[in-house]
């Protein structure tokens, strides 16, 4: 039984921490809250470990000392959930994260990026799903043996990943390649080096080949299938100038962090009733303004909540700019 335990803590922290093994300044927050959780556990308190140590050096791991930490801290859903959440915020690189260029409009940080042999840009608004690799790193199939490991490309295998971009769960970018607007990769394709994905194509495959196009409409807001999914959000959209779905301490519900002092909304009700987080300012006053006219509200620094009644045309959907008047106002938002 106690081998079968131990095995057990063995899986669990390969599994936590195999994020980390080539990438140890990842750490942070993270490192410093199991540390911290170490000193805390009464069963564990006077036991000396260099934490950071053993979890880089798999050989040097005391398995019960790990087991027993871990079957405490997956006992906790809340720490757990914090951990999930530190660790997914920042993306897993392998080679130079200087030639790795991410739009602050993406959300590509559950993804495993090489920048060995080149590098990787990703456009405004491009996501992916989980396990999915972008890998601007290679070989040359042309040596041998223990070069052909070693020496490998330090050019030529740039990935261009445009906006829009839907990156589904499983797939594979390999450099030299190219991903244009608003196409799709499906789950578990590969797209070859040298591939050039046409702008709304849908790639599928391995290797990765044309099985489909978006269907273009005349008018990027107003047609079927966004007035579908304003039903589908309750009567609001999130549409330019905001982050991805994230979470905030304090606040219940997922909500969007506006970015350059602007973003635009879709709406087809009167009445929001606006949660917030604001930093940066003590006072920050907003502009909400659309074909109703404009409106000004002033939200206070801290977590809060108000309701704001729009003039909307009924049964009508309207474009919304919400835009901030007060420099460094940091705003996190949901509307409900």
């Amino acid at each position: 039984m106690k081998a079968n335990r131990i095995s057990t803590g063995l899986q669990r922290i390969r599994r936590c921490f195999s994020n980390f093994y080539h990438t140890p300044e990842l750490f942070g927050n993270i490192y410093q809250h199991l540390d911290q959780l170490h000193k805390s556990t009464d069963a564990l308190q006077h036991r000396s470990v260099d934490l950071e140590s053993r979890i880089q050096n798999l050989e040097n791991i005391d398995p019960e000392f790990y087991y027993r930490f871990l079957e405490k801290l997956f006992h906790d859903e809340i720490e757990l959930k914090r951990l999930n959440r530190e660790q997914s915020i920042v993306p897993t690189i392998w080679g130079e994260p200087s030639r790795l260029h991410i739009s602050p409009l993406a959300s590509v940080s559950s993804c495993f990026f090489n920048t060995n042999s080149g590098n990787v840009t990703i456009g405004d608004y491009s996501f992916a799903g989980s396990g999915v690799s972008i890998l601007a790193g290679g070989h040359d199939k042309n040596l041998l043996g223990f070069l052909r490991r070693d020496a490998e490309l330090t050019e030529g295998c740039d990935i261009v990943v445009g906006s829009g971009v839907w990156l589904a769960s499983g797939c594979m970018l390999l450099g030299p390649c190219r991903i244009g607007n608003d196409a799709v990769i499906a789950a578990g394709a590969v797209v070859a080096p040298e591939t050039t994905v046409p702008a709304g194509a849908i790639y599928g495959g391995v290797p990765a080949k044309e099985i489909g196009r978006i269907r273009q409409v005349e008018d990027p807001i107003y047609n079927e299938a966004v007035l579908n999914a304003l039903k589908r959000n309750e009567g609001v959209l999130f549409l330019q100038g905001w982050s991805d779905k994230k979470q905030y301490p304090g606040m219940n519900g997922p909500g969007h962090f506006l970015s350059d002092h602007k973003g635009l909304l879709l709406t087809d009700r009167n009445t929001w009733c606006i949660h917030y987080a604001l930093h940066g300012c003590e006072n920050a006053e907003f502009d909400l303004s659309g074909n109703f006219g404009t409106k000004q509200i002033l939200l206070k620094e801290g977590i809060g909540c108000i309701t704001i009644s729009l003039d909307l045309p009924e049964k009508r959907a309207e474009t919304v700019m919400f835009k901030s008047l007060t420099d460094k106002a940091e705003l996190f938002l949901q509307i409900s």
